[in-house]
């Protein structure tokens, strides 16, 4: 999936945050069985901006250009050190 988005210049903003480590995810997951929500935003302040951008849509016109600025120079920045990478020899993994 992520080959996908890196080769997909139109997904910039799934780049604009640092990543979750898999350990993260696990406690959310092991918390909602828990729980039991209906639903669940990860990471939670995702939720609140989420809510905030329903009820001012105005914010989301000022502030989708400055995320997917970043999310686009991460994304460059991952693209450039995967070419990096891989043109020191390494091996790709299988896609999938």
């Amino acid at each position: 999936m992520l080959e996908q988005e890196l080769a997909d210049p139109t997904s910039a903003v799934a780049f604009a945050e640092k990543a979750a480590t898999p350990e993260d995810v696990a406690k959310v997951v092991v918390a909602a069985f828990a729980k039991k929500p209906v639903e669940v935003v990860f990471p939670a302040v995702g939720g609140r901006v989420q809510r905030l951008a329903g009820a001012l849509p105005v914010l989301i016109r000022r502030v989708m250009p400055v995320v997917e600025a970043k999310g686009r120079r991460a994304r460059e920045r991952l693209v450039r050190a995967l070419a990096d990478f891989l043109s020191c020899g390494a091996v790709a993994g299988p896609a999938g």
